[in-house]
């Protein structure tokens, strides 16, 4: 399994993950550009982070026909496409790739996902619904040892410090302390990668 955790800071995005899959018994790390966390392909600004099966990442990251050219350009990607037409195309997508079936009944993405345009961080779960998140989140295993990780970090930098005065290495730390956080889960680990929506990338091991 996975964690992403995602947190707005200021006018950026930033998405952090883990560098380990699982296949079959088998846990592999990612490796080279791979990651769980992207950004979306011809789509500037808009970054996206996925959990759940490996062949949906895959697609994930190397498509963009869930983020729609048109509506793109006209920076229209805003909460009524993420809960009317993002998930439909993502299912399409999936659909159109053999990697889920065209005769389910119901929406099933097969994983939670977590996208990022500029200054907007929204969490799309399994069955499409979608919350526009103030402030962080996380999904994935582990995903509420990283949740409280944040939330301990945040209350702890805001008590110090300005909000104003809170800086990239900040929320960098703080994001590599979530996921170590999740990584208490025998499922995640491998090593952490980070992005933010103007394209900022760090990586640690661990």
């Amino acid at each position: 399994m996975s964690i992403v955790v995602g947190l707005k800071h200021k006018d950026k995005v930033w998405l952090a993950c883990d560098k380990q899959i699982t296949a079959g018994n088998m846990k592999i790390f990612l490796s080279g550009s791979h990651n769980k966390v992207f950004p979306v392909i011809e789509r500037e600004g808009v970054i996206i982070g996925g959990v759940g099966f490996l062949r949906g990442i895959n697609l994930l990251e190397t498509n963009n026909v869930y983020i729609d050219e048109l509506t793109y350009l006209k920076d229209g990607i805003d909460y009524n496409y993420m809960v009317n037409v993002f998930p439909i195309l993502l299912n399409k997508m999936y659909v159109d790739a053999g990697f889920i079936s065209a005769n389910d009944e119901t929406l099933s993405l097969k994983g939670a996902v977590l996208v990022g345009v500029w200054d907007k961080l929204y969490a799309v779960d399994h069955d499409g619904s979608v919350v526009e998140v103030d402030s962080y989140t996380a999904i994935g295993t582990g995903e509420e040892l990283a949740y409280g990780s944040i939330s301990s970090s945040m209350d702890q930098l805001m008590a110090l410090d300005d909000p104003n005065e809170i800086d990239d290495d900040d929320i960098i730390a703080i994001l590599v302390s979530a996921v170590k956080a999740a990584s208490n889960s025998s499922t995640c680990g491998g090593g952490i990668y980070i992005l933010n929506s103007e394209g900022q990338e760090v990586e640690f091991k661990f």
